[in-house]
């Protein structure tokens, strides 16, 4: 169980779907722990899924003890507790679009990443299809509905699922990737550029983004 009061998010020591968790606590100022579980553990006849039969990783331990998992309930979770979900529904509504949006994105570069005899080719094609579309759709987005950040004129959870995807897709393809994209990068910088989220950047500039099955950016085992 969480200690009072704080949450334990557990994941991989990797940033992956676990660093919009961690900056979202962090922007939210809500005490929380960072674990990273021993594979054999998890994977065994691990006593977390009592809790919750649905176990995957990332998790959030409430304070209470409850568990829950898959990684848009927690982004969702965090950003109701911690005022960064948007002011209105129709902010709210804009938040999920982007997030879900941000999923199909998602499901392309963990495609690139993690078919390693495949990798060359995916990159090319995320390069030249991938790229302007998600990114080009999302700063038409951004546009039409002339909000300041991503989804609304706060920062919500959609700039900071955003800013992460946005940051391995720069990692990969250099600082010039999404400059056709003014709109996404004003997001992308104003999260980096956080005040709260110096030392978090600091930390994860030291991160694998990914697991130690990626062609690029993996962890060491």
């Amino acid at each position: 169980m969480a200690a009072p009061g704080k949450h334990v998010l557990t994941y991989w020591p990797i940033r992956g779907l676990g660093a919009p968790c961690r900056i979202a606590f962090t922007l939210a100022g809500l005490p929380f722990d960072d674990a990273h579980p021993d594979r054999a553990v998890f994977f065994g006849p691990n006593p977390m899924r009592e809790a919750n039969p649905m176990l995957n990783l990332p998790c959030v331990t409430l304070p209470n003890g409850r568990i829950i998992v898959q990684s848009g309930a927690i982004f969702r979770y965090i950003a109701r507790l911690g005022n960064l979900y948007g002011a209105s529904d129709e902010d709210r509504c804009r938040v999920d679009e982007v997030l879900e949006h941000l999923v199909d994105l998602n499901r392309e570069k963990s495609v690139m990443t993690y078919d390693k005899e495949n990798h060359a080719s995916h990159k090319a094609d995320f390069l030249t299809k991938s790229i302007p579309y998600y990114f080009g759709t999302l700063e038409g987005f951004i546009a039409k509905n002339g909000t300041s950040f991503a989804a609304a004129n706060e920062l919500t959870i959609a700039d900071v699922v955003l800013y992460e995807h946005s940051s391995a897709v720069l990692a990969l393809f250099g600082e010039d990737a999404l400059a056709a994209y003014p709109l996404v990068m004003r997001t992308v910088l104003a999260v980096k550029n956080h005040p709260k989220l110096a030392a978090y950047h600091t930390q994860a500039a030291a991160t694998p983004f990914n697991g130690f099955a990626g062609a690029w950016g993996a962890m060491k085992i």
